[in-house]
């Protein structure tokens, strides 16, 4: 799954750039040029058309710029991406330390959270706090994390509570749902802002 990301995502960019270079329609529009945007149907993601569309950019920019996937800068990168031996980026609330942790066993993440001794043992003893590959197949939609922001009861004194921010597929749209960490669940009737 994740060694057909990098190309696509490669051959994505590759095919903004040359139509950005060109001056299509869509660099002119960026510029505050006059002209209509013709590729404004693109911003519809769950299209089949605009799958077609980006599959053929893929196919053209792959072509021209050859097997990109036998190179060593490829390779590097894929295993620096797959790699096991990640560094945890923490994010520190009270006496918690969190972590979103993605691999290929947790392609969305694990939402987790130690002490800071635990932190800072040589073998970190993770809590799961939420699994977001669970949560998308449970409900049906693929949830993408977009972070959290935990309720304060006083000076600097987070709460349990947080406001979890989830993207449908990864999109820049957000649904922002109220998340205890104590009970490791959606808050039933707490506050929510639909996508």
């Amino acid at each position: 799954r994740s060694h057909m990301a990098l190309p696509l995502q490669l051959s994505a960019l590759a095919s903004l750039l040359a139509l950005a270079a060109s001056g299509g329609a869509p660099a002119r529009a960026l510029r505050g040029g006059g002209d209509e945007d013709r590729f404004r149907w693109l911003e519809d993601t769950g299209s089949p058309e605009v799958s077609e569309w980006v599959l053929e950019q893929n196919r053209r920019t792959l072509e021209g710029m050859g097997d990109i996937e036998s190179g060593h800068l490829y390779q590097e990168v894929l295993e620096s991406l797959e790699s096991s031996s990640k560094i945890p980026s923490p994010a520190v609330v009270g006496d918690a330390v969190y972590n979103l942790w993605r691999d290929a066993s947790h392609v969305r993440g694990l939402w987790r959270r130690t002490t800071w001794s635990g932190y800072a043992a040589s073998e970190v003893e993770w809590e799961t706090v939420l699994d977001l590959d669970e949560l998308a197949s449970s409900e049906g939609k693929p949830w993408v994390w977009k972070g959290c922001k935990f309720l304060e009861r006083g000076q600097g004194s987070p709460s349990e509570l947080c406001l979890m921010q989830l993207s449908h597929g990864g999109g820049d749209a957000i649904i922002v749902r109220e998340f205890n960490t104590t009970s490791k669940a959606f808050v039933e009737g707490g506050f929510a802002v639909p996508l």
